[in-house]
Parts: C-alpha cells; sequence; structure tokens
C-alpha cells in the first residue's frame, strides 16, 4: 500500500510541475504580447493562440490539483471537526497509517477482531435503514489526517459489535465472538422477508416460528447436496435477528417432487411438514 501510495504521489508531482512549466510558458507570452501591444507592433495569431492556450492548460494542470488537494484538506478537517470534535480523548485512536489497523485492533482496553477471520463466521449485519442502527462510540484518525468513525451496531446483547464501514466489518470482541455465534445461530428471535421473482415488493413477516427456521436451516446445511439446480421459478426466504447482526437467506423452488430449498448452497428436498411451513410463509 505504501509502495502504490509513492507512486501515486509522484505522479501527482510530476502532472502539477508540469502544468506549472505549461503556466510560466503561457506567462511569458503573455508578457510578449503585452509588450508588444503597447509598443503597437503587430501581434501574431499564432502568438496570441498559444498564449492563451497554454495559459489556460497551465492553469488547469498546474494549480487545479493544487486547488483540489487545498478544497479536500479543508473539507477533510471540517468533517474531522463535526465528527470527532465531540469524542472522549479515549475513545480517539491515534495511528501511523492504515496497515496499523488491518483486520484486528484494541480499543479501549479490549482486543477486537474481524468476525470474517473466524471460519463459517454468521456474524454477517443485514444493513436494512429500517432495522440497522449505529451509535458512534470513538474514531481511527491517522498520520494524513484521515480518518474512520467507530459505530457500534445496536444489538439485543448490548456487546460492541462494530462497524466501521471497511471490507473487514464487523470487528467483535474476540473473547466475545463464539457467546455471539452462538446466541445468534440458536435462540435470536428471527424475522423474515419473502420475495418472489414475479413481486414488486418483499412481504414482511415480523414473527416466524424461529425454531422451526432454524430446523430447516441446519437439515440444508447438514443433507443438501452442493451446486444442484433450482430450476429457473425460485423465491428467497430473507430471515433476520430483530437487531440485524445475523442474516441469512433461503431460497425455494415448487418442483414435481415437492418443495426444494438451498441454504448456504446446500439444496434438499424439505420434508412434507417443512415445505408446508415454507409455504405458510409466502401467502
Amino acid at each position: 500500500m505504501a509502495f502504490f501510495a509513492m507512486i501515486l504521489a509522484t505522479g501527482f508531482i510530476i502532472i502539477v510541475v508540469l502544468g506549472l512549466a505549461v503556466l510560466l510558458l503561457g506567462i511569458i507570452l503573455d508578457i510578449i504580447w503585452g509588450v508588444r501591444k503597447k509598443q503597437e507592433k503587430k501581434v501574431p495569431v499564432v502568438l496570441k493562440v498559444f498564449a492563451l492556450l497554454l495559459t489556460i492548460i497551465g492553469v488547469v494542470q498546474g494549480i487545479g490539483p493544487l486547488a483540489a488537494v487545498g478544497i479536500m484538506q479543508l473539507k477533510s478537517k471540517m468533517e474531522y471537526r463535526s465528527e470527532i470534535s465531540d469524542l472522549p480523548d479515549d475513545c480517539i485512536v491515534h495511528l501511523k497509517d492504515y496497515d496499523d489497523m488491518g483486520n484486528e485492533f484494541d480499543f479501549r482496553g479490549v482486543h477486537y477482531i474481524s468476525a470474517s477471520n473466524f471460519s463459517n463466521n454468521i456474524i454477517v449485519p443485514w444493513e436494512d435503514p429500517d432495522i440497522y442502527k449505529t451509535t458512534k462510540i470513538g474514531a481511527f484518525v491517522f498520520d494524513n489526517g484521515k480518518h474512520y468513525i467507530i459505530n457500534k451496531i445496536e444489538n439485543d446483547l448490548d456487546v460492541n459489535i462494530l462497524d466501521l464501514g471497511l471490507i473487514y466489518d464487523p470487528y467483535v470482541p474476540q473473547d466475545e465472538y463464539y457467546n455471539l455465534t452462538d446466541y445468534y445461530k440458536n435462540e435470536a428471535p428471527l424475522c423474515c422477508k419473502v420475495w418472489k421473482d414475479t413481486a414488486e415488493e418483499m412481504k414482511e413477516i415480523y414473527a416466524v416460528d424461529s425454531d422451526k427456521v432454524r430446523a430447516i436451516r441446519d437439515y440444508l446445511e447438514e443433507n443438501g447436496q452442493r451446486n444442484s439446480s433450482m430450476g429457473a421459478d425460485y423465491g428467497y426466504l430473507y430471515f433476520y435477528s430483530n437487531d440485524s447482526v445475523y442474516y441469512f437467506e433461503i431460497q425455494y423452488a415448487e418442483t414435481e417432487d415437492g418443495l426444494v430449498a438451498r441454504y448456504n448452497d446446500h439444496t434438499a428436498l424439505l420434508s412434507s411438514d417443512d415445505a408446508k411451513y415454507i409455504r405458510s410463509l409466502l401467502r
């Protein structure tokens, strides 16, 4: 990352230097134009054209990038003040650069690690704006002035599940991960949204038989075949915890043999009882 940053910085400097050189040449031609005009000498059209053209190109290429950087720095400072000024000092972590953070970090005495580090991770929040709520609790500030806000995802267990807007989100306390997994996989009440390929909007179901849904999920994972075809006519059931921290989907399709479902790429024919329950969600 540092290498690419150096290449970008070098390219930026070269562009600006060439732009300023072109601007200087344009200014020199402008001066020659002005002197000849004052002496009432004829000014060649070519000189006028090049004077104007080089001045414009020089301003755009030499001054433009510098102005853009200045505006970005000013904007960054304003955002910093508006987003971080109200945070206590012990909630702000100062780092040299992004590489010092990566996919794990310490925050207020707790070691956090990306949930994606764990195999078969299920802590994958569904960022539905109606239920996905966060609270600002801190920030990372880097030496280059950039910063990331640390947001806590509101959740049933009131654990610090953190969202930084990064590819490694969410981050969880390392010693809490397995407790979180057990709760959301086996205990958390579930809601459901149903989508049919012919429907314009999803149907929302706020209360489902969570134990039944989990039993169907586990059956598919344990007995389903991988990479089996679902056919062309299928729909989706989106299941999620009340706080949106846990989310998974089940595909379904009617076939000549009965209702087929898929979870996590595991596909199986459902029992008549399980199929009856899934169909009840589709009405």
